[in-house]
Parts: C-alpha cells; structure tokens; sequence
C-alpha cells in the first residue's frame, strides 16, 4: 500500500463533443501515375502543396500528363493554410465525373472511406466534361450528398463547370430546374493556366472556391467582400472568355449567369482586384440551403448531434410512474446536453439554438426519442438598398 497520501485523479466531466473540423476537404481529380508514389484509384492525404511536389507532383508533370492535379491543388493552398487536410483521389483521365461521384461505385467511398467520414468539402474535377453533362453531374453529386448523409458524414461538394457555352443562354438553368442543394457548379478559370495546353481550354477553378471555403468559418460567404480580394491577377469563365477584354460578359450578362446558379469572379467599382460572384447551390431560392453557407451551418450542426445522440443510443430513461411518461428532468437534461453541444463548436456562426421534445411521447412503448433542434443563421446582406436624398431636417 505504501505511505498514506492523497490520491487524486483527472476525470472528464465537462462532457465536451468531438470537435467538428469544417476545413477538412476531399480532391478528386484526373493524374497520371507515378510508380511508388502515386498510384491511380488509392487515395492520400497531404497538408501542404510541398507534400504533392515532393512525389513529383508539379507543373511540368501537369503539362506532360495533360492534367491539372498540380494545379488545383496549388489553387486549393492559395486561398486554405497551409496544414489544412486534403484527401485527394487521383484517377486516369478517362473517368467520367459522374463515375467519381456515383455513390454506387467504389471511387468516392474510397475517399470518404479513407478520410474515415471527415470530409466535409469535396470539389470534383474533370475539365474534358462538356455543358451537356453539367445536369446530370449535379443531380448525381446530389446523390452522394444523400448517401453521405446517411452515413453521417454530410458534404457540400463542388463541381467544375468546365466549357460553359459561349452563348450563356444555352447552359442549363441549374437554380431553376435543379434539386441539389449541397452542390456547387465553378465556371472560373486562370487564362494564363487554360493557354498553357489546349487540354486546358476549357478548365475550371472548383479547388480554388474550395479553399476558399475551408479558410473561412461555415457561417461565411466566399462571396465576402470584407475578407478581402481573390489571390488571383487574371480571370476568364471557362469557354475562353477573360475578364477586361473584348467579348466578355457586360454586368448584365453576368447578372444572368449569376441567377442560373454558377459561380464564378467578379469586380466592384472602386475596390481592386476579384472577388467571387455568390455562393448559390444547384436548387431553387424557396430551399432552405439555397446557399452553401446555410448548408455547411446546417451540416456542421448535423455532425454534432450525431456525436451527442450516439451516446444515448440504448440507454435506459427514467419513467414518471404517475404518468408513464419520461421525467421532466430527463427531458430538460438531454435539451441541455443537445444545445450546449451546439453553442460549445457554434456560437460565433449561429443567432441561436434550442431543442424541443414532446414530453407527451410514450418513449415506454416505442422504444424511440423523438426531438427537434431548431436553429436560428446568420442573416446574409446579398444584396443592400439605399435610399439616398437631400433633405431639410435630420431625423433623431
């Protein structure tokens, strides 16, 4: 037993939740195979561009391969810090997009596999794709979002819009007539990167708008002009067309291609440098996550009470015997641990929480918890009218 003395012991009582990391982000895009070091089909995980290069991965091998790996990646720690987690799934160039985002198929659960279901952003890549398939490819990555979600480990996934039509009426209308509210279509490009290759004519930046995802909290618009300007000095959409030249989109054009749904760079008056046109979802504007940060606030909430209500599974709940209901100390004990997680990971990116259970459920008899987490966002300034004038008197 040895000398008497005091023994104390550190103990967990704060019963804090698993942080949710809303930065960790997925990569699928086109490669080619280096022996060893990469190989096509088997996913990696990297913190860093340095990290890629040093498996050969650099723009000498993009240009010889014909692919953009490099690239993106580049893109992607241009706009996220550098110790951000990317998972990337390198593929031979004849895969389509929509076979890397078919939740049927092995290539996505592959990665989510690997990164263990952490992945919460995931920009998709494949720059030989034509407008013709942007519809289906939306509706499909629409798919993984609801095959994730079912397996806890929801994501908003963005898609490169690559060759947008010349004549923008003839792209599909993705806000009108589309369901996917986790996905993003980027119409973007770097000119200087498309001229390199005519493989690259028509490529566009989802890795970049990516970044700029993971860099800010879930609450936060890319679109933000406080958080200042793209790191980028050129932009053209994805059919060729650069900014500041002839035959570019006038703002009225742009304003169109901006209420079809698609993202891509704009300009302001009097402010240098670029900034990112919204952030729209595939989905109509009546959809509660017609915006990618009401769907990672939403998702990221999500994650979290999957992380509570897993510790309640199976557990034994006291019973008011004079009404076989459960007691009303449980009730507000589980509504506590519920709103406390939340406002613990979200109190700067949400207005508030609260969770309701109906007291009146026979929990005895169904062997089933039901409550509702309602949650009040941000407000979002889209758009600001001002009425300015000349006026006698000043109101108080």
């Amino acid at each position: 037993m040895g000398l008497p003395d005091v023994n104390i012991n550190v103990v967990n009582g704060l019963e804090k939740t698993a942080e949710v990391d809303t930065s960790v982000s997925g990569l699928i895009a086109h490669a080619t195979e280096i022996a060893e070091k990469m190989p096509l089909g088997v996913p990696f995980a990297i913190t860093s561009l340095d990290e890629l290069e040093a498996k050969g991965v650099n723009e000498a091998y993009d240009i010889t391969g014909k692919v953009l790996l490099w690239h993106h990646v580049r893109d992607f720690y241009t706009t996220a810090a550098k110790g951000t987690m990317l998972y990337i799934l390198p593929l031979a160039s004849s895969v389509k997009m929509a076979d890397m985002v078919d939740p049927a198929g092995s290539n996505i659960s592959k990665l989510l596999t690997y990164a263990k279901g952490t992945i919460t952003l995931l920009a998709v890549t494949a720059m030989a794709e034509k407008a013709s398939t942007i519809v289906t490819n939306v509706g499909k990555a629409q798919q993984l979002y609801a095959w994730a979600l079912a397996r806890h480990m929801p994501l908003n996934i963005i898609l490169e819009g690559a060759s947008f039509p010349a004549t923008y009426t003839e792209a599909p209308n993705i806000r009108q007539d589309g369901i996917a509210n986790r996905v993003t279509v980027v119409i973007s490009q770097d000119p200087d990167v498309a001229a390199k290759d005519a493989a690259f004519a028509g490529y566009a930046q989802p890795a970049l708008y990516m970044g700029t995802l993971a860099a800010n909290t879930v609450n936060r618009s890319p679109a933000r002009v406080r958080s200042g300007a793209l790191p980028v000095i050129k932009t053209a959409i994805s059919n060729g067309k650069q900014e500041g030249t002839a035959g570019y989109y006038d703002d009225d054009q742009l304003g169109a291609i901006h209420d079809m749904g698609y993202v891509f760079m704009r300009t302001f008056i009097g402010k240098a440098g670029y900034y990112w046109s919204g952030d729209y979802t595939a989905v109509a504007a009546t959809d509660d996550c017609d915006k990618v940060q009401k769907g990672r606030t939403l998702d990221k909430a999500i994650r979290i009470m999957y992380s509570v209500n897993v510790d309640e599974l199976n557990d034994d709940v006291e019973i008011d015997t004079s009404t076989g209901r459960m007691m009303p100390e449980v009730i507000k004990a589980y509504q506590k641990r519920c709103e406390d997680a939340i406002l613990e990971q979200m109190d700067d990116e949400i207005s508030g929480v609260a969770v309701y259970v109906d007291e009146t459920q026979d929990v005895l008899a169904t062997d089933k918890l039901k409550a509702q987490l309602a949650i009040v966002g941000h407000g979002y300034t889209a758009n600001i009218d001002l009425e300015i004038g000349f006026t006698k008197t000043l109101k108080s």
